[in-house]
């Protein structure tokens, strides 16, 4: 696997997993941040999780079947992160926000120039 091939498309994981688990963390620390319940925030992180791997499905992305259920998976465990250590306040919000928005930035510039339908080959397959 080389440095620069952000999106490896692996079986289960791959570099895109970082983005699912940050995203996990980044929705559910600013929904509880913001007052809302336990249940709402989990049951709508895991609606926008299951919807978008069912976009990625409808705009032709391909994926393992393994993966997008490992995409889903690590954002839970993302939720989980927060609910369950409280380790991030406002501040750290702010900071884990702002990677996560670079690294998904980064992440889809990669991708849109490797062009989006296409796999690539790698040892995690």
């Amino acid at each position: 696997m080389k440095l620069g091939d952000v999106r490896n498309d692996g079986k289960y994981i791959d570099l895109w997993s970082v983005n699912h688990f940050l995203s996990g963390i980044v929705y559910s620390g600013w929904m509880f941040e913001w007052g809302f319940s336990l249940w709402f925030v989990f049951i709508s992180y895991f609606v926008l999780a299951v919807l978008w791997e069912l976009y990625e499905l409808y705009a032709g992305i391909f994926e393992h079947l393994g993966n997008k259920v490992m995409d889903v998976v690590t954002g839970v465990i993302g939720f989980f992160l927060i609910f369950l250590t409280h380790i991030f306040d406002y501040k750290n919000l702010l900071i884990v926000t702002a990677i996560y928005i670079i690294l998904e930035l980064y992440c889809y510039i990669d991708y849109q120039l490797r062009g989006k339908h296409q796999p690539s080959s790698n040892i995690l397959h």
